[in-house]
């Protein structure tokens, strides 16, 4: 038989004000950016797709654990349901300084040849090491980098104008 896990609080996406994401946390860390490094793995995964869907884009949020390394698969808008996706995106949110190793680079390349997309995105508070940097240009993989100044302006792109106060329904 088996047993009900319920996804933890801190790991739901549920939202009030945001299609993955409340806009008063997006207010909080547009405020609090150097907090980054210290929330949720699951709400950064959460931003991260909340950005996808503002500017556009269909997404498709894994369940977080057990995703098989893709966070987020994106789409164009106007992308028909059977198309391969746009970008698959591997969200890494270190607390720490640590870097993305070739471990990981290697994966997400694999995944986005598997699927047939067009390109990989590494989206961290941390940066892709020197090492994996050279292995993507050697090897010709189309994998981008979004690191904390590329959040940075999704953040000042999606916070509210103004006071930093949602007041909408």
């Amino acid at each position: 038989m088996a047993t009900f896990c319920p996804v933890p609080r801190s790991e739901s996406l549920e939202s009030k004000y945001g299609h993955f994401i409340d806009q008063r946390f997006i207010d909080y860390l547009y405020r609090n950016q150097d907090r980054l490094g210290e929330i949720n793995w699951r709400k950064f995964e959460g931003l991260t797709a909340e950005y996808f869907t503002r500017e556009g884009y269909k997404v498709n949020i894994g369940e977080g654990r057990n995703d098989g390394g893709i966070d987020i698969r994106v789409w164009k808008d106007e992308a028909d349901d059977n198309d391969p996706p746009l970008i698959l995106v591997q969200c890494k949110r270190y607390k720490e300084k640590n870097t993305i190793d070739k471990t990981v680079v290697k994966a997400l390349w694999a995944d986005v040849k598997w699927e047939n997309a067009e390109s990989g995105l590494i989206v961290t508070t941390s940066s892709i090491s020197l090492g994996a940097k050279k292995d993507c240009i050697a090897r010709g993989y189309n994998i981008q980098q979004a690191d904390k100044t590329v959040i940075s302006t999704w953040l000042q792109n999606m916070r509210t104008i103004g006071n930093g106060v949602f007041m909408g329904e």
